[in-house]
């Protein structure tokens, strides 16, 4: 004799997949762009190339010192 284990979905799971497919006027995607902090974006890019300029600089000493 086979025991089959059959699985039915809940009301509950039911419900949820239905509202989350449900129509909501409210929420209009793709019509609003998120803000960007442009001074936040500068500020990362500024930090980046000093970092960069600094470990370069770094790495040139250390290249004269080896010869």
């Amino acid at each position: 004799m086979m025991n089959r284990l059959q699985l039915s979905p809940q009301s509950g799971t039911h419900d949820a997949f239905r509202k989350w497919l449900s129509y909501n006027p409210e929420v209009r995607p793709g019509l609003e762009l998120p803000n960007i902090n442009w001074n936040a974006v500068m500020g990362l890019t500024l930090a980046t190339v000093l970092s960069g300029g600094v470990w370069f600089g770094l790495g040139m000493v250390i290249v004269d010192f080896w010869k």
